[in-house]
């Protein structure tokens, strides 16, 4: 994959499909697919290219998502920073408070009292501080965790995000004319050569198409393979 084409809004139509398949060698020129096979692979080739052209309009919005985000984290930090500061300075208000008893045997009572009043207000106001820190902290975390700043995606930016269910689509509209294996650079390597660009503005060549859907492929009849046995033991 090299560069990224500016993708195309027009919709898939016959004659362009019927295009791919000739230029890929998947159909004989001027041959046609069944009309029925025909319009099931249009209406499929269509929803795929628009889970794609979604993600691409999603980008700007989840960018702004994770700047708002990465935001509140900071301010959580700070907050954190804060606390810690203030909690230091609690401490050492208390502390003081603590050198200094309500009732001491001192002849001067009203100064007295008046600094130990001061302390003691002091004191509340960083308590009542490090609580408004806490409530702040916790509406930022919900802010953080809120849906509206939930990414957005199909998790279609790239081609091979709906690959096997493309390629199953085109062999069930090939049916028997549909080539037997994927081999690099051939009728299904340069069909996706030529598909990819439309649907997810990529570029490939046929023989790394061909390769990347053989693995593809191989990978999903594995993982296939592995859910029914562990379906099967379970029964």
């Amino acid at each position: 994959m090299r560069r990224r084409h500016q993708l195309d809004s027009t919709p898939f139509t016959s004659e362009k499909l019927r295009e791919g398949l000739w230029e890929s060698k998947l159909l004989r020129y001027r041959e046609q697919l069944p009309a029925a096979a025909e319009e099931r692979l249009l209406r499929l080739l269509q929803v795929i290219r628009n889970r794609y052209r979604d993600d691409h309009s999603f980008e700007k919005a989840n960018a702004l998502r994770r700047r708002i985000r990465e935001d509140l984290t900071g301010l959580q930090e700070h907050y954190v920073e804060l606390k810690q500061e203030l909690q230091t300075f609690l401490a050492a208000a208390q502390e003081t408070l603590a050198l200094n008893p309500a009732n001491p045997d001192d002849t001067d009572m009203s100064a007295y009292q008046v600094t130990r009043d001061i302390s003691t207000a002091s004191a509340q106001v960083l308590i009542d501080q490090i609580a408004q820190i806490d409530q702040a902290d916790s509406l930022l975390a919900n802010l953080v965790d809120d849906a509206v700043l939930v990414e957005r995606s199909n998790r279609a930016q790239k081609w091979q995000r709906y690959a096997p269910l493309i390629y199953g689509g085109v062999q069930e509209a090939l049916g028997e004319q549909a080539p037997r294996g994927i081999s690099d650079g051939g009728p299904i390597g340069r069909f996706f050569s030529w598909l990819v660009p439309q649907l997810t503005g990529e570029d490939t060549t046929a023989g790394s198409a061909g390769r990347q859907l053989r693995k593809i492929m191989e990978e999903a009849r594995k993982a296939q393979k592995s859910s029914h046995r562990t379906n099967s033991k379970q029964i």
